[in-house]
């Protein structure tokens, strides 16, 4: 944690550089973004299913509201 606190108030850069010093933490990082990606894809399918079913929710303009009413 305390590696952590002197970014609490600095700028963040865009891309962390590798450092093999910190190899156990990028493991928990790769859990992490498994987990994220599993959750993406339950959504996706939740999603898709759902416009599948009703496809009027699937339009980006106006039409969707006005097909609802």
């Amino acid at each position: 944690m305390k590696s952590l606190l002197a970014y609490l108030d600095a700028d963040l850069p865009y891309v962390f550089s590798y450092s093999p010093l910190c190899a156990d933490g990028y493991g928990a990082g790769a859990q992490r973004v498994a987990e994220l990606n599993g959750r993406i894809a339950i959504l996706t399918q939740l999603r898709d299913s759902l416009v599948h079913r009703t496809p009027w929710l699937a339009a980006s303009d106006d039409s969707a509201d006005q097909q609802a009413v």
